[in-house]
């Protein structure tokens, strides 16, 4: 049986998107002073290329040929893009920023047509990854949210599971910021992981505050009673971690739907709660063969994130999802430049 992971993949053969990739020929200092070499990346864009899933495109600073006429339009189009936050930089100031900063370099050679969209952040923190993405293709965003599909080995009770959180900052702020998160998270279900109406369960922080001033369990209670009512039956609240994974314990807890199968979504308060859920899955993940998960950002950021522990499968059908998600036509002058090099 192909998995919904393998499915995704399948469905970008062919599409002939241009997705950079960041650091393909960077390898991380833990893994240098160990004497060892971190093929993931490589081993994933040699797939990627066999099957014709996309073109990769190497964004990879240190040895980068910067074409002066290019790197002049995406310097000029950053100082537009933050002359309101920044109006006093100059163009040396935005050369500086973005030939030091290849997610930002990337994101601006999306802005700007050269590129369908991009991947990265294997070697480098998720905050350090998505701030200057943010920077260049959306300043006014202040939080970004990012779903977590982990399909289990076939023949296992779980199937596919998700996790959705904030990405950047480590609180949920509002109602609207919960309610988009948990919107994200289905339609990136049912886009990618093959649920067309997936149940949601929103998990409690672990901490028992979203905020300085306001319980997680009150912030909850005001998303129910706001959006609660375009949701009956599918997302419900507030909910443990456990409760929400194992029907038998969900048939402990007076209302929680959950007792047939777990939610195929925990939406989670903060990012501890996030860290704290992928931690509660370890136990399950052990004795149940491999596991592929990839963390997915909205559509409208043309990037996603990887994990620091990201195996080739999860690299490659991250790309594939980037693949999917792109749209458009792209000016072909970068590329053709870039792989000439």
């Amino acid at each position: 049986m192909v998995g919904q992971l393998e499915n995704l993949a399948k469905r970008a053969e062919g599409s002939k998107k241009f997705i950079g990739l960041i650091d393909l020929d960077r390898e991380p200092e833990e893994v240098k002073k160990k004497g060892l070499t971190d093929y993931v990346l490589k081993a994933a864009s040699a797939i990627v290329a066999e099957r014709d899933i996309a073109q990769i495109v190497p964004i990879d600073l240190s040895d980068m040929i910067f074409h002066q006429d290019i790197l002049e339009d995406l310097a000029d189009s950053y100082s537009e893009v933050r002359k309101v936050k920044e109006p006093h930089l100059t163009k040396e100031d935005a050369i500086s920023y973005l030939t030091g900063n290849p997610a930002a370099y990337a994101a601006m050679l999306v802005h700007q047509g050269y590129l369908h969209g991009f991947v990265g952040g294997k070697y480098t923190p998720t905050g350090d990854f998505l701030s200057p993405v943010l920077r260049t293709l959306n300043p006014d965003k202040r939080f970004v949210s990012a779903t977590a599909i982990v399909e289990f080995p076939e023949g296992s009770a779980y199937g596919v599971l998700g996790v959705a959180d904030v990405a950047v900052n480590s609180i949920i702020h509002d109602k609207g910021e919960l309610n988009a998160v948990i919107q994200n998270a289905r339609l990136i279900f049912q886009e990618f992981a093959g649920v067309p109406n997936p149940t949601v369960a929103l998990i409690s922080s672990s901490t028992g505050k979203y905020n300085h001033n306001n319980g997680s369990d009150s912030l909850i209670e005001d998303w129910i009673s706001s959006y609660g009512a375009q949701y009956q039956g599918i997302v419900w609240g507030p909910c443990q971690g456990d409760a929400a994974l194992n029907p038998r314990v969900a048939r402990n807890k007076e209302g929680c739907p959950f007792i047939d199968r777990p939610a195929d979504i925990q939406v989670c308060a903060a990012l501890v709660t996030a860290n704290s859920k992928y931690k509660d899955w370890e136990h399950i993940l052990r004795g149940l063969g491999e596991v592929k998960t990839i963390f997915l950002l909205p559509a409208w950021m043309h990037a996603d994130d990887l994990s620091r522990g990201s195996n080739v499968d999860s690299v490659v059908y991250t790309i594939a999802a980037q693949a999917v998600k792109s749209q458009g036509t792209i000016n072909p002058r970068y590329v053709e430049r870039v792989i000439a090099s």
